[in-house]
C-alpha cells in the first residue's frame, strides 16, 4: 500500500468515527433531557431540573468535541490538498474550516467544564445564592451558544462547506448537494441569530446537527472507497502537508 492510499485510509476512518460520536452527544443529551425538552431551546433550564444527570451532559459535550470538530480536521486538511487545484480560495476555506472546529471545540470544553461544577452549586445553594449562580450560567451559556457557536463557528462553517461543495466535482451529485445543504443550513442558523429570528435559527441549526453527521460518514465512506479502490483524487506529490 503506498502512502497516498493509507493516508486516505486513515482519514477516512477519522471522519467516518466523528459522525456516529455527533451523533452520540446528541443522544446523551436527549436522555438527561428527555423529561424537559423546554431545554433544549433554553439550556438555563437545565439549573432547575431536579436529579439532572450532570455526568451525561458532560460525556455529550465531550463527544461534541469529538465527534462534531476535532476528529474533521484530518478531512479538512486531506480537502485542502484537493481543493488546491481547483481554486485559489483553498486556502480561505480551509482556515474557515479549522477556525470553526477551533471556535466549537472551545465552547463546548467550557460546557464540558461549566455544566457539572455549577449543577453540583446551584443544588446546595442558597436561595440568595442561587441567583448569582443562575446569572453566572446564563451570561456563560449566551456567550456559548449565542456568540462562538450560534454566530460565529456556524458561519465560518457555512462558507466552509458552502465553497467546498461548489467545488467538490469529482465526488458525485449527490454528496455535492448535501454539502451545500449543510453549508446554507449553517448560514441559516448564524442569520437567524443576528437577526433575532427564533424559527429561522432554529431551522438552520436543527439541520446542521442532523446534516454533518450524516455528512461526515458519507465522506469517511467516499475516503475508504478510494483507498480501497486506489483511486487518485489528487495527484501524489500533493498529498504531502504544505505550509500557508
Amino acid at each position: 500500500m503506498n502512502t497516498s492510499t493509507a493516508y486516505t485510509r486513515q482519514v477516512g476512518l477519522l471522519t467516518l468515527l466523528s459522525g456516529p460520536l455527533a451523533l452520540l452527544s446528541l443522544v446523551l443529551s436527549g436522555v438527561a433531557l428527555a423529561d424537559h425538552p423546554e431545554a433544549f431551546s433554553d439550556p438555563v433550564q437545565i439549573l432547575a431540573i431536579p436529579m439532572v444527570n450532570a455526568d451525561l451532559l458532560r460525556w455529550s459535550m465531550l463527544f461534541d468535541i469529538a465527534g462534531y470538530y476535532l476528529l474533521l480536521l484530518p478531512a479538512i486538511f486531506w480537502l485542502r490538498q484537493w481543493l488546491q487545484a481547483q481554486t485559489p480560495w483553498a486556502r480561505l476555506i480551509t482556515y474557515c474550516a479549522t477556525s470553526y472546529v477551533l471556535i466549537g471545540a472551545i465552547g463546548a470544553a467550557i460546557l464540558a467544564v461549566l455544566i457539572p461544577m455549577l449543577l453540583a452549586d446551584y443544588s446546595s445553594a442558597a436561595a440568595s445564592e442561587q441567583a448569582t449562580i443562575r446569572l453566572i450560567y446564563k451570561t456563560i451559556v449566551g456567550l456559548v451558544y449565542g456568540g462562538l457557536w450560534n454566530t460565529l463557528e456556524v458561519t465560518l462553517a457555512g462558507v466552509w462547506w458552502l465553497m467546498t461543495g461548489y467545488y467538490l466535482t469529482r465526488f458525485g451529485r449527490a454528496f455535492r448537494w448535501i454539502t451545500i445543504l449543510l453549508g446554507l443550513s449553517s448560514l441559516l442558523d448564524g442569520l437567524g441569530e443576528v437577526l433575532e429570528l427564533e424559527a429561522v435559527a432554529t431551522a438552520g441549526l436543527n439541520g446542521y446537527l442532523l446534516l454533518a453527521p450524516i455528512w461526515a460518514i458519507w465522506l469517511g465512506i467516499k475516503l475508504r472507497w478510494f483507498a480501497r479502490h486506489s483511486t487518485p483524487v489528487v495527484a501524489e506529490d500533493q498529498l504531502m502537508p504544505t505550509a500557508y
